[in-house]
């Protein structure tokens, strides 16, 4: 989305709905592509799931 653009659908939170509208745009010049670190977010979500599962069955 382009600075000043409005999301096309609204999104909607405990019951309401609301439309985003970009007001600014500030980038952290560190920070890396999302191309690049999506196989490492993926990597985390999967260890996570695992942890989760592995606490249910040792609670049981």
């Amino acid at each position: 989305m382009d600075r000043g653009g409005m999301a096309h659908n609204p999104v909607k939170l405990q019951d309401k709905f609301y439309l985003f509208k970009l007001s600014a745009v500030n980038r952290n010049p560190e920070a890396q592509l999302f191309g690049l670190m999506r196989n490492q977010l993926a990597q985390q979500a999967k260890q996570q799931k695992v942890h989760c599962q592995i606490d249910k069955i040792a609670q049981n």
